[in-house]
């Protein structure tokens, strides 16, 4: 891979996500529905502010949900008033009975009211096991070492005038 040709004294890992559950908000509500018990979103507008919208596209497709449109924003996009006139355009233009995205990109709409449901795709992250053990091993020299510290600093004497 390009990273380990230019970094090959580092360690690499592969990760891979999956979808655990949809999370959905209404005007008053939100609440979970597991994955295996997908909500009826065909017909609905798809909707990502994501590095790679094609994991989107693949997350759905892997589910057998046919989108009315599927709208692209750049990553990390904060929605503005013209955005969310675009997507209550779109939604209108399609007829989309719900919105769909990521759950990151359900948080930043907020509570805007698009006339439909927003239905948003809880990703869950696996890493490789030596990933996990390599944090973990981390994380312990790392307290190891703060408590060493610690116990330095107590044993310091106390200097008096």
């Amino acid at each position: 891979s390009l990273l380990a040709q230019h970094f090959p004294e580092k360690p690499l890992f592969m990760g891979s996500t999956h979808a655990t559950e949809y999370v959905m908000r209404d005007d008053v509500n939100r609440f979970s529905v597991p994955v295996e018990k997908p909500p009826a979103l065909d017909g609905a507008l798809a909707l990502c502010g994501i590095a790679r919208p094609e994991s989107l596209k693949k997350t759905l497709a892997e589910r057998n949900i046919t989108v009315s449109d599927f709208m692209v924003m750049p990553d990390h996009h904060r929605y503005k008033e013209a955005d969310i006139a675009r997507i209550r355009s779109k939604i209108k233009k399609r007829g989309a009975c719900a919105v769909v995205t990521t759950e990151k990109d359900m948080v930043k709409l907020g509570r805007v009211e698009l006339g439909v449901a927003v239905y948003g795709i809880r990703l869950q992250v696996e890493m490789e096991k030596p990933f996990c053990a390599m944090i973990l091993e981390t994380a312990a020299m790392q307290a190891k070492e703060k408590n060493m510290q610690k116990k330095t600093r107590k044993k310091r004497p106390v200097q008096t005038d």
